[in-house]
């Protein structure tokens, strides 16, 4: 394109739908990256835990180590979902306008997918399985380590108190940000 010719706006369109599939794709991947990272971590620091502790007070670090992680798959979860939505409602309703054609004809993909009868079921399934993951296994560090070790001091009660909020904090945000809608 030379800059004697008007730019066509539907090429920006075009090269930005582009780099954030691209962006998306990556998000995607990062996100079910973490799923793993946790599964591997949590086995790894509760194997050491239990062969090499007595009492066990790694385990505390299985908590701290499901928020993070936890966070980290929302949070990239939560960035996929919203870019979905931007081409769905934004970005069709702009090349919609250029082309001329109902905004609802474009990236049907976007809302095909969104639209099946078992979205639902497949949502409370996904955030199931999240909670178990990033939530449950935590929770279950703590509980085990308070049964097999109370805590002694007034500082490690504290620190299993924080760890608990954090959970049940994150549990709140995969809730909160589940994305449970279906269609457009």
């Amino acid at each position: 394109m030379s800059f004697e010719q008007k730019p066509n706006p539907l090429f920006f369109v075009m090269l930005e739908y582009a780099k954030l599939k691209e962006e998306q794709l990556k998000r995607i991947e990062l996100r079910d990256r973490m799923v793993d990272l946790n599964l591997a971590a949590v086995g790894v620091i509760g194997a050491w835990a239990f062969t090499h502790q007595q009492p066990p007070y790694s385990l505390l670090l299985i908590p701290w180590v499901c928020v993070v992680m936890g966070w980290s798959y929302l949070f990239n979860d939560d960035k996929v979902s919203a870019l979905g939505e931007y081409f769905r409602r934004d970005m069709a309703d702009r090349l919609g306008k250029n082309l001329g054609v109902p905004p609802e004809e474009l990236f049907q993909w976007e809302v095909l997918h969104r639209s099946v009868p078992s979205r639902r079921f497949q949502k409370c399934l996904q955030f199931f399985v999240d909670q178990v993951t990033f939530v449950l296994s935590g929770i279950a560090a703590i509980v085990v380590l308070v049964y097999l070790a109370p805590p002694e001091s007034a500082i490690m009660w504290a620190t299993v108190g924080i760890e608990a909020a954090f959970l049940l904090m994150l549990s709140f945000f995969f809730w909160y940000l589940g994305d449970f809608a279906k269609g457009r």
